[in-house]
């Protein structure tokens, strides 16, 4: 077990320790403050910013009162080869010699065409409504001014086009008086031209930071928003770390904001979210120092308050970390005792096969880690689930003990495990295809699944489930089956990922009650959702969703669905059972005179009797299969006439929003034959007696 390494966890303590003594001492001090920072400039756009008195915007920049953003080259139906520049400032200047700060924005890059170019930057600039040239200057310098060390020009810039000096055609680099960046960071890996990281992939948001007393940059990085309670977090590595001097660059005061250009290719510049706040470093000559010494006495109080309590959440933060070190003491005792047969890693060994865990070798994100490939030094390919908190160590052994005792062909492999300090590591085998959700939704995706692949798809979860329901020891239940969660090999065959959320359940149990429900909205049973009910039929549930999705091509909630009556999957499907054409749930790009019919109705009706809203009435996973198969005749389906289809979604769906105290409808919809029930008074169940042998 020598890859359990707590030095660096020790050190950490120890750090937090001498950080402790550190604030006492500064406490201390604030009784003779002297040389106290001046006030700085805080602001930030986004959403809410219903007037733009307080920005600039020249040339090309338009103001999108739909989506309250900037779009610095607005027009989208501007043609190729106009070349285009914009520019959004803040409306003052503001002090930026000897001075530290901090910025953070979300943005999109997009264009309609095949090509495009070049890019956007953030900077400091003299002037905020006079553009340079467009192109490779991106509008920030021209051949006249580029390279010349009077024009005070810092940017970060953000390029999609590559020149000769640049290192990709998507990358970050750092300009300071020319365009040809001092410092870079190629987006593309290993990859020089057509990468389209930036471009069409969605939103991205940056962090820039300047620390003029070290004068050190450190540009960070990341896929996704970092709006709302949801957004993504501040990367703890930068991608590009800088020294540099700026107050030999700026002026005193200076414009800060972004120019975006494009040349003979064309593409949209959007900012979506800004903030920024800048702080005099001490030592900066700002009045008199009489002045800074009443601002000092003014301040002390404040100040000092601030100091104690961060020596309160100090403390807090040391307790915590030395209850997580004897935590992963005992995580690794639990491993020896459990003999675990995984192969352990050592974390090195996995920061070389994912090169740092770059970007580029970035998969997907959930709830419990980050997905990166690699591939080791013997050529061997992995992927590796890095988990985002160090807490869920219950999580993480679970799914350890659980995944290395499992073989089946429908399951994804877990290779091994890696734990160092805080880093929590599994690594898995590599599946070529990404996931269900990809293959289905994925943007950029050109490929459309045939019938037959979907069909095949479909069975080989049926078939991982009823393995995990019924011949597994212990049986398990998954919790999360979705489309995200279904990886795809180079055959398109399903491997159901991401057991962080399996449960087990002894045999004699019939169901265990939960009071933390996990998992993702959509794909909840009902009874699990509201009550926290989770027996094996809840898999059962998510299962009939997630055919649903397979068979249409649509997700089970999309508000951009058109007519409004298809925006949730499964009432619409409810409507066309009601209506006798299920068909019309058929992926539109499947034309019906090449699809085999009767499969097709049959993984309908599958689907349907997957999502009753009781769990009793639902098959078992190997009944699904069995039907799923034609191995179990289905008889005919007799629509019950104490409810229709359509009061039937509208239960469902008061139910999926309703209180834990709530009960989903007693009745049935759904019969594959009459008989007579064992159970007095209970006469409206679905009978799946004859079809749970596999």
């Amino acid at each position: 077990m020598a890859f359990l390494d707590h030095g660096p966890y020790q050190q950490t303590i120890r750090g937090c320790r001498l950080l402790l003594y550190l604030l006492m001492l500064l406490l201390s001090l604030f009784i003779s403050v002297s040389g106290i920072p001046g006030p700085g400039t805080n602001f930030t756009f986004g959403t809410g910013v219903n007037s733009l008195d307080e920005w600039i915007l020249a040339e090309d920049a338009q103001y999108n009162r739909t989506t309250q953003s900037i779009l610095l080259t607005a027009n989208s139906t501007r043609t190729q080869g106009q070349f285009a520049c914009g520019m959004f400032f803040y409306h003052e200047k503001v002090a930026i010699r000897e001075t530290s700060f901090s910025t953070t924005f979300t943005f999109t890059i997009r264009t309609p065409y095949d090509s495009w170019g070049d890019g956007f930057a953030f900077t400091f600039r003299e002037d905020a409504v006079t553009a340079g040239s467009a192109g490779e200057y991106l509008c920030l310098l021209s051949s006249k001014t580029d390279a010349n060390p009077e024009n005070h020009v810092f940017a970060v810039e953000f390029d999609t086009f590559k020149n000769d000096y640049d290192p990709s055609n998507n990358h970050i680099g750092v300009d300071v008086h020319a365009i040809d960046s001092v410092s870079t960071y190629n987006l593309c890996g290993g990859v020089v031209e057509n990468c389209t990281y930036l471009v069409n992939h969605g939103e991205f948001t940056a962090w820039i930071d300047y620390d003029s007393p070290k004068q050190l940059l450190e540009v960070r990085f990341s896929n996704g928003s970092s709006m709302g309670p949801q957004g993504v977090h501040k990367p703890a590595t930068a991608v590009i770390v800088q020294n540099i001097d700026l107050s030999s660059v700026v002026l005193d005061e200076m414009y800060v904001g972004f120019v975006g250009g494009t040349g003979l290719k064309f593409e949209i510049h959007e900012i979506l979210s800004w903030s920024f706040n800048s702080s005099f470093a001490p030592g900066g000559k700002r009045g008199d120092r009489n002045t800074n010494k009443k601002l000092a006495l003014g301040l002390s109080i404040p100040l000092a308050a601030v100091a104690l309590c961060s020596i309160v959440a100090c403390a807090v933060i040391l307790h915590r970390l030395l209850k997580q070190s004897a935590a992963f003491r005992a995580l690794e005792q639990e491993l020896v005792r459990q003999q675990v047969q995984a192969c352990l890693y050592s974390y090195n060994d996995i920061k070389a096969a994912t090169r740092d865990f770059h970007l580029s070798n970035k998969l997907g994100e959930g709830g419990f880690g980050i997905v990166y490939k690699g591939t080791l030094a013997d050529g061997t390919r992995i992927a590796a689930k890095r988990l985002l908190r160090s807490r869920h160590a219950e999580g993480f052994l679970n799914e350890v003990v659980l995944i290395t005792g499992i073989r089946h062909r429908n399951l994804v492999k877990l290779r091994g495990c890696c734990i160092k300090d805080k880093q929590q590591i599994l690594v898995y085998e590599y599946v070529e295809n990404k996931n269900l959700a990809e293959a289905l939704w994925g943007p950029g995706n050109n490929y459309i699944l045939d019938w037959s692949t979907r069909f095949k798809i479909c069975e080989g979860i049926a078939r991982g489930l009823a393995y995990l329901h019924e011949d597994s020891q212990p049986r398990i239940i998954h919790r999360d089956i979705k489309a995200t969660n279904i990886l795809l090999d180079k055959e398109w065959k399903a491997k159901i990922a991401d057991f962080g959320l399996a449960r087990l359940f002894p045999d004699e149990q019939s169901h265990l009650s939960t009071m933390h429900i996990a998992g993702t909205m959509g794909y909840m049973a009902p009874e699990y959702a509201t009550r926290g009910q989770l027996t094996d039929k809840a898999d059962v549930y998510s299962f009939g969703v997630l055919m649903f999705e397979v068979i249409s091509g649509r997700k089970n909630i999309d508000f951009t669905a058109a007519p409004p009556e298809r925006v949730y999957l499964l009432e619409w499907a409810w409507n066309c059972y009601e209506e006798n054409c299920l068909f019309d749930l058929l992926d539109v790009r499947l034309s019906l005179d090449h699809v085999p019919l009767p499969e097709v109705h049959r993984a309908l009706m599958v689907a349907i009797f997957c999502i009753q809203p009781s769990p009793s009435r639902r098959p078992s996973m190997s009944s699904v299969l069995a039907m799923l198969l034609g191995e179990a005749k289905l008889e005919a389906v007799m629509r019950l006439p104490h409810i229709s289809t359509s009061e039937h979604a509208r239960l469902l769906a008061e139910v999926d929003l309703s209180s834990p105290f709530s009960t989903p409808p007693n009745k049935g919809l759904l019969r594959l034959r009459s008989v007579p029930e064992s159970t007095p008074g209970s006469s409206n169940v679905l009978d799946i007696s004859d079809l749970e042998a596999r």
